[in-house]
């Protein structure tokens, strides 16, 4: 990436680029991951083609000395089509065209940013938490090809003006420097998974990206535990799992799809993710409460003296993300 690349609107003139950047980067991304006919629809129909033909306008583009290297569409508060030439991507490209966007939807008084990725795209899907997006939810909408194909929502809030958040970090674990500082992390399932032999998995567990159930008696949600950055519009969150009666799950699986669900009252449940750099979190009790249609349940811990519990209520600051980052990317 040459030191006098830029950022600019796109104009007409790059329609061809655009739609050359478009393609490459969305076989790159999907060619080894997404089902053939859903890759076959995309090119037969020549999707990027008619995309871009009818939003170039709302484009903004990383020119390199006239060399489209990525673009984005930053729409509303939707970051909207970030793609980065494949021979351009490990470069910071994609990292510049997201703040730009961001800059843009903060401009236009959006207090959070949000997108959408495919769960076909496991790559993008780590490039945005790294970058502090935090998922609040997965729908699976119909799509033309006939294949399921699972969006993953995510966020991430922005500061306001003079209150830029600080992305990177030195390491105190390794002794580097890290350009990005996660404000989001998870866990792929709650404890109890991960204490049934390998070889049992299969036959004694169904497992979601929202959802679990061990042995047809244990039942789990995911939610996003939330603890505010003081002095800035930023959230911290971890994804955690949460047990629930019988019951409640089955409620909470007939409103999965339910309009006006986040009327529902929360529900009582046990904190089943062991978290780095906290006493014993196992079993903490929780009220799950349920949000819109797509996006992840709140998950509250009771008010007790907890640390976890505390920094929920009370906040956090910068030191502490980063010190949360340095365990989790060097755990002892």
């Amino acid at each position: 990436m040459g030191t006098s690349a830029v950022i600019r609107p796109a104009t007409a003139a790059d329609l061809d680029q655009l739609i050359e950047v478009g393609r490459r980067s969305w076989l790159s991304a999907f060619a080894q991951t997404a089902p053939f006919a859903l890759i076959a629809w995309w090119v037969l129909h020549d999707r990027t083609r008619t995309l871009y033909e009818a939003g170039w306008p709302d484009m903004l583009v990383l020119d390199d000395g006239g060399t489209l290297a990525g673009l984005v569409q930053p729409a509303g508060a939707e970051v909207n089509g970030l793609w980065v030439h494949p021979a351009r991507q490990g470069a910071g490209a994609g990292t510049r065209l997201l703040r730009a966007a961001e800059d843009v939807i903060r401009a236009a008084g959006h207090p959070a940013a949000w997108l959408t990725c495919s769960g076909f795209n496991p790559a993008a899907l780590g490039f945005y938490r790294r970058r502090g997006y935090a998922e609040t939810g997965r729908t699976r909408p119909a799509h033309p090809s006939g294949v399921e194909v699972e969006e993953v929502r995510l966020e991430r809030p922005l500061a306001g003006p003079g209150r830029d958040v600080a992305t990177g970090f030195h390491c105190r674990g390794c002794g580097q420097y890290h350009p990005e500082l996660p404000l989001h992390y998870g866990a792929a399932a709650p404890a109890h998974y991960f204490l049934i032999p390998e070889a049992e998995r299969e036959a004694r567990v169904l497992l979601s990206s929202d959802q679990c159930v061990v042995d047809e008696e244990h039942f789990y949600v995911v939610g996003n535990l939330e603890i505010s950055v003081l002095g800035h519009d930023e959230h911290f969150s971890w994804d955690v799992w949460v047990s629930l009666s019988k019951e409640n799950f089955a409620r909470a699986f007939r409103l999965w799809e339910t309009p006006g669900r986040e009327a529902e009252p929360p529900y009582f449940g046990w904190l089943s993710t062991e978290l780095p750099g906290y006493p014993q979190t196992l079993l903490l009790k929780t009220h799950v409460h349920t949000r819109e249609v797509g996006r992840r349940p709140r998950v509250e811990l009771e008010p007790t003296d907890h640390p976890l519990a505390v920094e929920q209520r009370t906040g956090i600051t910068w030191d502490r993300v980063r010190e949360i980052a340095e365990l989790v990317l060097h755990p002892k």
